[in-house]
């Protein structure tokens, strides 16, 4: 068993060293180095997430961790994204993942989701991962989408 995880440690080394070896000068390696040097474009999207734990028809069910939430309750979501602030208002997307209360001493979360966009210019589906410090009301999420990142605070 060993001796199958060496070679195939082994290969998997050598492999990537071929991999970068041959890609030095590909397309892709150059596209990589302009990246930097791209001028930044702003877009300012403004929508309601409406996360709601109880009642009827919840959007957010908690699938591990202690009955009472705190450190180690984990949920799965399924959240309507609104162009304005009532649930009845137009559905423009949804926010879909996972989120768990990550800190022991503080009231913190860690969010994975997919804010899957329906219609219009920003019909596309963004991966954020960002933690959430509920006590000092501060969101600092990172979101990347293809090879364009955001940041939003």
């Amino acid at each position: 068993m060993a001796s199958a995880l060496t070679n195939f440690f082994n290969l998997l080394v050598l492999s990537t060293i071929l991999i970068i070896k041959n890609g030095e000068n590909s397309e892709w390696i150059s596209e990589t180095k302009l990246l930097g040097q791209m001028k930044e474009k702003f877009s300012h999207l403004h929508f309601y997430f409406h996360d709601t734990i109880s009642g009827g028809k919840p959007s957010a069910k908690q699938i591990a961790g202690p009955k009472v939430p705190r450190f180690g309750t984990m949920m799965i979501t399924d959240d309507p994204l609104t162009e304005g602030l009532e649930l009845t208002s137009k559905l423009v997307g949804k926010a879909q993942g996972i989120y768990a209360s990550a800190a022991q001493k503080e009231s913190g979360l860690l969010m994975v989701l997919n804010y899957a966009f329906m219609e219009g210019k920003y019909n596309v589906v963004l991966h954020p991962i960002r933690r959430c410090q509920l006590l000092e009301g501060r969101i600092t999420k990172s979101i990347v989408w293809g090879r364009i990142m955001y940041f939003i605070q």
